[in-house]
């Protein structure tokens, strides 16, 4: 045989894509749902159980570094130490996890167990369910709720008002359903547990340290490259979301495309990106603005919706944003389920 076939040979056994992981992503998805729904948060935040991993090693690391007084080109060279030794350290679990796994009993169990840490999506609805019951009826739910939609976004909602808070709840539902919902199952799909293992510490990177895209210290290097590989699958959970609007009462049918068709229309992707857009577009509302830190430092968003829209969000409101989210999961579960079939043919 010659060097040309060997290589053929090589190629045609190594699979990027192949139905199992499209199961096993949908799998995590539906044990995220139902378990997190039904156990709600553990904690005192809603982010999947990997993004805590990295939250309490490498995200704590990136966060001491992070010294007002230092120049930003310091700053940007300590982030950048600390992003590279977690890429190497998740990177090689990842390879080592899916080197060991198929020899272990029980081995797709195993891997969807290990994919449903990186994902979030039941914990997020419950904790939103109860802000919601809070809105209508004081003595609906602990006020500790409050505290895990802090927590979940980063943001404090100590002095804030009802509205801001309502809007918090439906940004982090919809960047949950992106970082933690589309992008760890798609990033699966490609790339095994390698890829979603990086793909997730980056978000949870990120998500400690970006500040919204206002940091330019330790978590400028971390933030760039969570956009670079999360920035289309952004466009994928935008369309989901986008077809929610054929189903959901008082949106607008596939108004919400709009952000997707027109460029610089949406809000940018650090600050919840297309998602974020099309579902302001799709309920004809405006969400974003200057918000606090959980640890003191202001954040200034961009508003993002149309012309003429309010800010002033009601408990109505919040109930429809949670329909779409969880019709969004149903259609991503679908999709999954869809191509799996298509691989396996």
């Amino acid at each position: 045989m010659d060097i040309t076939a060997q290589i053929q040979d090589i190629v045609n056994g190594w699979q990027f894509i192949t139905a199992d992981r499209f199961i096993n992503a949908a799998l995590a998805l539906l044990l995220t749902m139902i378990v997190g729904f039904v156990t709600g948060t553990r904690g005192d935040t809603a982010v999947p159980l990997y993004w805590r991993f990295i939250d309490v090693t490498f995200g704590v690391l990136g966060a001491r570094l992070d010294k007002k007084n230092r120049k930003e080109g310091d700053l940007i060279l300590r982030g950048f130490i600390v992003v590279v030794f977690m890429l190497l350290f998740t990177g090689a679990l990842g390879v080592y996890a899916e080197s060991y796994i198929p020899f272990l009993p029980q081995s797709r169990l195993i891997e969807v167990l290990l994919l449903s840490f990186c994902m979030s999506s039941g914990a997020v609805w419950i904790n939103i369910l109860h802000i919601y019951r809070l809105s209508q009826d004081k003595k609906a739910a602990s006020q500790g709720q409050y505290l895990i939609l802090a927590r979940t976004s980063r943001i404090d909602l100590s002095t804030r008002d009802k509205y801001t808070i309502t809007r918090t709840g439906a940004e982090v539902l919809v960047r949950m359903f992106d970082k933690a919902a589309v992008t760890p199952a798609l990033w699966y799909a490609l790339g095994g547990l390698p890829a979603v293992f990086i793909y997730s510490a980056l978000a949870a990177y990120s998500w400690k340290n970006s500040y919204d895209g206002n940091g330019k210290g330790t978590g400028l290097i971390g933030q760039a490259l969570e956009k670079l590989m999360g920035f289309v699958m952004s466009v994928f959970s935008a369309s989901l979301l986008a077809m929610t609007t054929i189903l959901v009462p008082a949106s607008g049918p596939f108004s919400g495309l709009k952000p997707l068709m027109k460029a610089g229309r949406g809000s940018p992707y650090e600050q919840g990106g297309q998602p974020l857009s099309v579902l302001a577009y799709a309920l004809k509302i405006t969400l974003g603005g200057a918000v606090k830190h959980v640890n003191g430092r202001s954040m200034k968003r961009d508003w993002t919706g149309p012309k003429g829209a309010t800010a002033k969000l009601d408990p109505g409101h919040l109930k429809r944003i949670l329909y779409m989210v969880i019709l969004a999961h149903i259609f991503l579960l679908s999709a999954l389920i869809g191509a799996s079939v298509y691989a396996s043919l």
